[in-house]
């Protein structure tokens, strides 16, 4: 069985520590195949590079549904109340109102495959503290979002 391990980071871009117990929920089934049935599984909380928490978990798919789009979304509990779904982005589908984000196998067995969702981009554009892995002392990010820029 030809595998693709993927992580999946839900980035609060919040400096103070809102939501909890994130469990993150997908199309794919507990040996990692593709299924309409969504699986959950727990996701850890650690101090992302911007100084905010972020909530991490990692899946293993199976290659054989390298060509299915999978869905994933995480749901929180927070100042709103237990198990609200945490992905208020809609689809890119006007005949659509659902609030998921979708990915395909990279198809790369070495290297693990990195989905994102940024909660918030407060702390993602512009010029913002930036912590380094091993270090105490926050530098400088910068970051613009030009997407007609030629």
């Amino acid at each position: 069985m030809n595998i693709q391990n993927v992580e999946f980071q839900f980035i609060t871009g919040l400096r103070r520590a809102i939501f909890r117990n994130a469990r993150l929920r997908g199309s794919w089934d507990d040996s990692g195949r593709y299924s309409d049935i969504w699986t959950e599984v727990p996701m850890q909380e650690q101090l992302g590079a911007n100084g905010c928490p972020i909530f991490i978990a990692s899946v293993t798919l199976d290659l054989v549904d390298q060509g299915k789009m999978f869905k994933w979304g995480v749901i929180l509990d927070g100042p709103q109340g237990a198990n609200f779904w945490g992905i208020p982005t809609e689809v890119q589908d006007v005949n659509s109102a659902e609030r998921h984000r979708q990915f395909r196998l990279s198809g790369s067995e070495a290297e693990p495959q990195v989905e994102r969702y940024c909660f918030t981009y407060g702390r993602r554009l512009g010029a913002n503290k930036h912590f380094a892995s091993g270090s105490a002392k926050p530098g400088l990010h910068f970051a613009v979002w030009a997407p007609n820029a030629q």
